[in-house]
């Protein structure tokens, strides 16, 4: 039976995402709900293709009735979505937003059919790209799912998954400000998030039978092995560095993008969402590099807490002046991620 007790949106946001809960309420006012609906949109469709359980087939066919009812804008059908999904779906927190969509999909009616419009887009693109992957993921001598052999795989996986996210907020920005940000640029902050987290979540990706690193970087070795093999230091931070090193391919874009927002009142949570994940995914990189603990501390790689607390409050406070950010692109660029 789904749980009936009414649930608020930032409830869901809270249980699925520690980031992006914190991030999210900087937004401006007349930007928070959508891309806070937007996310769990997105979530409920990474819930679908995360899924252990699903075969393939069944996971097209769940997010083509998930697409069809949010663009026919009916709820017919909803309830037999919910209980699919909720049936293969393991994690308690992703049940929680399961088992609440209703609630989640009858706030997203409640937007302009402009912002409606920008959501779809995205959403049946990153789908699209989700299927695409699933039906290209090979195996390697093992029962590890791989899903790029290259980095322009890799590039390709990231704009799907986080570029078209990019471009939502552009888009939503344009709508709601009536300002025109640089579509391109808006792609290279989305890759550039999204390849930190594939590089910071390799040992987590491992243990879930999942590698997204790209198969060229290793072609005669299996991934796990360079967790299980004393004698791979040296090919462990070969590939780190090299993985590090295209991802900061995006970094100058992707401030490039932050620095081009107006420094306008009404603009002004748009600037510090945008500025706590990027600063955030740029210390991570710091962390990451030359450390093998991306490859052997199930805890993973993160920034201090204090580190965390200051990017927050400089962005939230509007304390990055131009100058200051100039100064930290500066320091980026002297250091080994550019160096």
């Amino acid at each position: 039976m789904l749980n009936k007790k009414k649930i608020t949106s930032r409830e869901l946001l809270n249980a699925v995402s520690r980031s992006f809960a914190k991030s999210i309420p900087l937004l401006d006012r007349n930007k928070k709900a959508e891309v806070e609906n937007q996310y769990l949109l997105l979530r409920f469709m990474d819930t679908i293709e995360d899924s252990k359980n699903h075969s393939l087939e069944h996971k097209s066919e769940l997010l083509n009735r998930y697409f069809q009812i949010l663009k026919s804008e009916n709820d017919k059908g909803l309830t037999e979505l919910i209980t699919s999904v909720n049936n293969e779906t393991i994690d308690e927190h992703d049940k929680l937003l399961v088992n609440h969509f209703r609630e989640v999909f009858n706030k997203f009616m409640s937007f302009d059919d402009s912002v409606k419009d920008i959501s779809m887009e995205c959403l049946t693109e990153m789908g699209e790209g989700m299927l695409l992957f699933q039906t290209r993921k090979f195996k390697i001598g093992s029962e590890l799912n791989h899903y790029c052999r290259s980095f322009q795989d890799l590039n390709k996986y990231c704009y799907y998954v986080a570029g078209t996210v990019g471009k939502y907020l552009t888009k939503l920005v344009k709508i709601r400000d009536g300002i025109d940000l640089d579509i391109q640029k808006a792609l290279n902050f989305g890759r550039y998030l999204q390849k930190v987290n594939i590089i910071k979540d390799f040992l987590k990706d491992l243990e879930e039978m999942r590698h997204f690193w790209p198969t060229d970087l290793t072609p005669n070795t299996n991934p796990i092995n360079l967790i299980v093999d004393p004698e791979a230091r040296g090919q462990r931070l070969k590939i780190l560095e090299k993985m590090i090193t295209d991802a900061m391919k995006e970094f100058g874009p992707t401030f490039d993008y932050i620095l081009s927002i107006p420094s306008k009142k009404r603009l002004r949570g748009y600037l510090a969402f945008c500025l706590v994940a990027s600063l955030m995914a740029t210390e991570t990189l710091l962390e990451m590099w030359n450390n093998e603990d991306v490859f052997l501390n199930r805890r993973g790689v993160k920034i201090s807490k204090l580190r965390f607390y200051q990017i927050y409050l400089f962005s939230k406070f509007g304390l990055y002046s131009r100058n200051r950010l100039m100064n930290y692109i500066d320091r980026i660029a002297a250091s080994p991620l550019l160096a």
